[in-house]
């Protein structure tokens, strides 16, 4: 259990980590970093919800799950997830299905990149009307524009079956292609 007193779990700390199998992460946590769970057996995670009024939005680290076999079946993220960095889920090749709730605005490149086992693997994720960036992003140091740079989001899933985006997205699926409006 991560206790409601800590507020941020740093990158790697339970990089490779075989002994635990449940962990239940408290509502005061802000931020994920980067690779926190790579390569790691948990298979279970619970997120305690914030208390009403007073929600801590959440950042989740570039890699935080790679590589994560313990992770199988169904991933939901908690309500108060707000971003996903690069590669969060990267080569978690058991899971099936993500659930990414309102309220995420930023997921990053390559986050569902090679989430596929020998014909197996993630089949859906929904996306929520409330994402506004999805890829890699380059601000222009001049005129400070920012603009895509590389959509590699699922790249190498091929068991991929659905992804469902939600009315009021900034984004649209046409022919099987990912689009942002304009």
């Amino acid at each position: 259990v991560i206790p409601e007193t800590v507020k941020e779990i740093n990158s790697g700390v339970f990089y490779g980590n075989t002994r635990i199998k449940t962990l239940t992460i408290g509502k005061n946590v802000a931020k994920i970093g980067a690779r926190a769970f790579m390569q790691s057996n948990i298979s279970k995670f619970v997120f305690t919800a914030s208390d009403a009024g007073n929600v801590i939005g959440l950042e989740i680290g570039d890699e935080a799950f790679r590589g994560s076999l313990g992770l199988t079946g169904k991933f939901e993220l908690p309500a108060r997830a707000r971003k996903l960095g690069e590669r969060v889920f990267y080569q978690c090749r058991y899971i099936t299905e993500i659930v990414i709730p309102e309220g995420v605005e930023e997921i990053g490149d390559e986050a569902f990149a090679n989430c596929y086992n020998l014909g197996q693997g993630l089949e859906k994720v929904s996306l929520p009307s409330t994402l506004r960036k999805f890829g890699k992003y380059k601000t222009d140091e001049e005129s400070g524009v920012e603009s895509l740079v590389s959509f590699k989001p699922f790249d190498g899933s091929n068991a991929l079956k659905y992804v469902t985006i939600a009315d009021g997205n900034y984004f649209v699926a046409i022919d099987g292609a990912i689009y942002m409006k304009t």
